[in-house]
C-alpha cells in the first residue's frame, strides 16, 4: 500500500511541478498561441497549470467524503479515468481554453480523487 501511494503521489505531483516543461512548449506553439489570440502570452498560458493545482488542492476535500461514501478503490479508479482522459485531450487542443478544461479542469480533479485515495489507503 505505501509503495502503491508513493507511486500515485510521484505521478501526480510530478505532473504538477514539471508544468514548466508543457508552458514552455504552450509558449513556443505559435498557432495555438494566434488560435487563442494571445501571440505568445505568458499569462495566458499559465492558467492551465494554476487551474490544476488549485482544483487538486480544493477537490481533495470533497474527495474524502467520497472515499468514505464509495471506498478507496472507486474513486482512484475513477480519479485516474479523469487523468487519463484529461491528458489524452489535452494532447489534441487547438486552444488555450480547450488546455484550460482539459489539462486544468479534468486532470485537476482527478489528481484530488487519486491523491486523496492514495493518502487514506496508507493511512488506513
Amino acid at each position: 500500500m505505501v509503495f502503491g501511494g508513493f507511486m500515485v503521489h510521484f505521478n501526480i505531483l510530478g505532473l504538477q511541478y514539471t508544468f514548466g516543461i508543457l508552458f514552455k512548449a504552450l509558449l513556443d506553439d505559435e498557432e495555438l498561441q494566434a488560435a487563442s489570440g494571445n501571440s505568445g502570452s505568458m499569462a495566458a498560458s499559465t492558467w492551465a497549470g494554476s487551474i490544476s493545482s488549485c482544483l487538486m488542492l480544493l477537490c481533495a476535500f470533497p474527495s474524502g467524503f467520497l472515499v468514505q461514501r464509495f471506498g478507496m478503490r472507486a474513486v482512484a479508479a475513477s480519479g485516474s479515468v479523469l487523468m487519463f482522459c484529461g491528458l489524452m485531450l489535452a494532447s489534441g487542443v487547438s486552444q488555450l481554453w480547450q488546455m484550460y478544461l482539459t489539462y486544468g479542469v479534468i486532470n485537476g480533479v482527478g489528481f484530488a480523487l487519486l491523491w486523496s485515495a492514495a493518502t487514506v489507503a496508507v493511512n488506513r
